[in-house]
């Protein structure tokens, strides 16, 4: 949530900015770009929490270990990033 809100913040103040630099607005800073920016990174991290949970549910009902691409998901989904420096 905070990396939504520092991301949203900066291209808000980047706008802003660019206004204040040219001379006129050619776009309004607004607060409700922030807050979207918000629950959109919140929205993202709760389809990928589901996504995670039904690909590690599958992952183990398939038994796919000789798959790289998968295995490569596998490490992702676990945040297991020893592993995949192999």
């Amino acid at each position: 949530m905070l990396s939504g809100l520092l991301v949203g913040g900066c291209a808000e103040a980047g706008q802003l900015l660019t206004a204040l630099w040219v001379g006129f607005t050619f776009r309004h800073v607004n607060i409700d770009d922030i807050l979207l920016n918000i629950i959109g990174v919140l929205v993202g991290y709760g389809v990928f929490k589901i996504f995670r949970n039904v690909f590690q549910w599958g992952y183990k009902k398939l038994e796919t270990n000789s798959n790289a691409f998968l295995s490569y998901i596998k490490c992702v989904c676990d945040d297991n990033s020893d592993a995949l420096l192999k």
